[in-house]
């Protein structure tokens, strides 16, 4: 009996709680009209973006084409990089036992390429004991 009545005290406490969230939640209508309107200015500034991104283009481009002077006074500098290794502080912990062989490709070989010692014992050595 006592069940019966918690149950039924449970109820009225959902339907209540229930009725005071419709009470307080927006319609249907308007919560699709405040995506439609959302959306809207989501695509105007997405269009402000690429107008943006395209008056920036064209300005690194304009910057690029126009010739940097009469090129009087400017020295030009080259450095030869092929001479130049740079090594990092921490290169001892890659190199480990037999990382050589990670650095040769592997060669597979033929059966009928290998020399193999005759069957029936050939080896001489072996006999002289």
């Amino acid at each position: 009996m006592n069940d019966e009545r918690d149950e039924r005290g449970l109820r009225e406490l959902f339907a209540r709680q229930r009725a005071d969230e419709s009470a307080h939640a927006p319609s249907f209508a308007q919560t699709v009209a405040a995506a439609r309107r959302r959306g809207r200015r989501a695509g105007a500034r997405r269009t402000m973006w690429l107008v943006g991104a395209a008056a920036a283009a064209a300005i690194v481009v304009a910057t690029v084409m126009v010739p940097g002077g009469t090129g009087e006074g400017t020295t030009r500098v080259t450095a030869e990089l092929s001479s130049v290794r740079w090594r990092s502080p921490t290169d001892f912990l890659l190199e480990t036992p037999g990382s050589e062989l990670l650095r040769t490709t592997p060669r597979i070989v033929r059966l009928e390429d290998m020399r193999l010692p005759a069957p029936g014992g050939g080896d001489k050595r072996g006999k002289q004991r």
